[in-house]
């Protein structure tokens, strides 16, 4: 059974707010770990009216307001920790940088890809082969739209020869296809 604490009073301040939902027992240096709610693994207090992240309010507390569209970074990586030396106003380009530096955010490319049905070979087998696009997602049973993105390199480019011209011909149909055509009487 979870411990009831006693509940904050309504004309709290936002620093006496958040002090009450953070634990500081890692001391000044350590994370402050937010011991509230929590929305998608971030602390979150409503405050005036509004559900807000519990680091960005307490970066606010700490620093003033933030300036508009920028992010609250963590140093530290960890999404509940609420202390102010831990956290750091950046874009959001600077946020998928720092998320792509520690790691996290990878999204697994080709076969590593628990959702890939396909496989490298398969792949290059796709971009290699002649003809239509709908017989060579017939043949490998794979859709159309599949088979172009793949042959315009926008799937499975982590691969060697990803420019569709040079290994898949035009995307509609090969050179073998329109002179077969240009050949029957009209």
């Amino acid at each position: 059974m979870r411990r009831s604490r006693p509940q904050v009073r309504c004309d709290a301040t936002l620093q006496e707010r958040l002090d009450h939902y953070t634990d500081k027992s890692a001391g000044p240096e350590g994370c402050w770990l937010w011991t509230g709610g929590l929305r998608h693994g971030y602390g979150a207090l409503k405050w005036q009216d509004r559900s807000c992240n519990a680091h960005r309010l307490a970066f606010e507390a700490a620093n003033g307001p933030i300036p508009a569209g920028l992010c609250i970074l963590h140093r530290c990586d960890r999404p509940q920790c609420v202390n102010p030396a831990h956290l750091f106003a950046g874009s959001q380009l600077d946020n998928m940088r720092d998320m792509r530096r520690k790691g996290r955010g990878w999204i697994a490319a080709g076969e590593l890809n628990p959702m890939a049905k396909l496989t490298a070979q398969t792949v290059m087998a796709i971009r290699a082969a002649k003809g239509s696009q709908r017989k060579i997602a017939k043949r490998f049973a794979v859709s159309q739209a599949l088979v172009s993105l793949i042959k315009l390199g926008d799937r499975w480019r982590h691969l060697p020869a990803a420019d569709a011209m040079a290994v898949g011909g035009p995307m509609d149909r090969d050179r073998d296809d329109r002179v077969s055509r240009s050949a029957m009487p009209t």
